[in-house]
């Protein structure tokens, strides 16, 4: 397998007070599973790659609608849903200010109840909306300073489907391998996978439902296959430790 290609490249996002943001629902969620068994109780799931994402423009009303055919990423603006409680923020403002892009990797819309996840440039009105104190696996998220970092892992994450596994439902048999990336190895968390596994970045993972054993024994199996591979940094920071 190829390593995953990184480039600086960016289109200049839009600077509203925006973000790119995608809901999903459950049923989503079943339609993108492809499995294969590996014995009784045993489901064993091949490395998901996501093809290229589709941007998304807001009407004013702030639904999404898809663009076809185009590879720009395009943040939007969304207003405040009428009625809708700001969840209580869990980073203080005068932190919030040293930061100029914050993505959420996976977290819920407080109206609708449907997974999310986005790359914001504001904190109030922006990201806090969709963090709400609640499960860890619910809460996985990052502020940057680096506005061109956040743009590419957010790029990365999106490109390599790291979204869509993140929203697919797990239980104490899931455990993510992660073929290549910062860190290979095997994780039983959707926070470790994303925190230490990728470290924030893209990657190929395979979702691999059984004992943890069992696991490990088909990562080492990749290994004989020499299909583990890890990225470099792209930037000088703690992601590349």
């Amino acid at each position: 397998m190829a390593p995953l290609q990184t480039s600086s490249a960016f289109p200049s996002p839009v600077e509203p007070s925006a973000i790119d943001i995608h809901h999903t629902t459950s049923s989503h969620w079943q339609s993108s599973l492809s499995t294969s068994t590996k014995g009784p109780g045993f489901i064993n799931t091949p490395p998901f790659v996501a093809s290229p994402p589709r941007p998304i423009s807001c009407s004013p009303s702030g639904s999404e609608q898809d663009e076809i055919g185009s590879r720009l990423l395009v943040l939007c603006s969304i207003g405040k849903r009428p009625g809708s409680t700001p969840p209580t923020p869990i980073l203080q403002t005068s932190s919030a200010q040293l930061y100029k892009r914050w993505i959420v990797y996976l977290g819920k819309d407080p109206d609708m109840g449907l997974y999310v996840h986005g790359i914001f440039i504001n904190w109030q009105g922006g990201a806090a909306e969709y963090l709400k104190e609640g499960s860890k696996e619910h809460l996985i998220w990052r502020p940057f300073e680096n506005v061109v970092i956040a743009n590419e892992y957010y790029r990365e994450c999106e490109s390599t489907g790291i979204f869509k596994i993140l929203r697919r439902p797990s239980n104490d048999f899931t455990h993510y391998i992660v073929q290549e990336g910062m860190h290979p190895g095997v994780y039983s968390s959707k926070t470790d996978l994303v925190t230490r596994g990728l470290r924030y970045r893209g990657g190929i993972v395979e979702v691999f439902i059984g004992t943890t054993l069992d696991a490990e024994d088909r990562y080492n199996q990749l290994i004989r296959q020499r299909k583990i591979s890890t990225l470099s940094c792209i930037d000088i920071s703690d992601d590349c430790m």
